[in-house]
């Protein structure tokens, strides 16, 4: 008979292989069998809701995804063992993100304090990806200044959704603010930063070098 590792292995291999309907009939099979899910399950059915976020090609799909992600986060049973931790959440927040909903971003990462799970690098440069593709560089700024504050050291896509928001804004002078920031901390910088600096570059026909 199938169990919980069975199951929660082939909704992964769901989530691979992009067959993400095949995954939530597999979940409504393992209820209906009576095998109760684990924290392993819940996860690998939030990255399936992320991945079909990232690939969907309209706003509603998009939606869809991000409302089962937020069903499962709820679903997770307090008595069965499996509480929510940083996985869950880091995965909830991935599909908030493709779906641009930063206000979502923000309640979500809130809420880990308030249950006691504390926030890593992913987390934060979740939470600002998804302000940046929400053109809230001013939030993006904030939640930099709280992932400092932490005690956490930015990477390249920290940075990179920082100044591309920046450029975005046309605050070439934040843009490059963080760009000098990133060289400090020894963050190397990519095309994707590059890219961002030349865009700030041009928001007001002036050259910064």
């Amino acid at each position: 008979s199938r169990d919980v590792v069975t199951y929660a292995t082939f909704i992964s291999l769901c989530e691979r292989c992009k067959q993400w309907d095949a995954a939530f009939e597999a979940f409504e099979e393992m209820k209906d069998a009576g095998v109760p899910a684990n924290r392993y399950t819940y996860n690998s059915l939030i990255n399936v809701c992320r991945s079909g976020a990232a690939s969907a090609q309209t706003s509603r799909v998009r939606k869809g995804y991000v409302e089962k992600a937020l069903a499962l986060l709820r679903d997770v049973e307090p008595g069965a063992g499996c509480l929510p931790d940083l996985v869950t959440y880091n995965s909830v927040l991935g599909v908030a993100m493709s779906a641009m909903q930063y206000r979502l971003c923000l309640e979500l990462l809130d809420e880990m304090e308030s249950v006691g799970i504390k926030a890593d690098i992913v987390t934060y440069s979740t939470v600002i990806s998804a302000c940046d593709k929400a053109g809230r560089y001013e939030e993006a700024v904030r939640i930099y200044d709280r992932l400092l504050d932490a005690g956490l050291m930015p990477n390249v896509i920290t940075f990179n959704s920082l100044i591309n928001g920046c450029q975005r804004a046309g605050r070439t002078d934040m843009a490059f603010e963080f760009f000098r920031q990133m060289e400090e901390q020894g963050v190397k910088p990519n095309v994707v930063t590059y890219s961002s600096l030349i865009s700030a570059c041009r928001h007001k026909d002036h050259w910064v070098t």
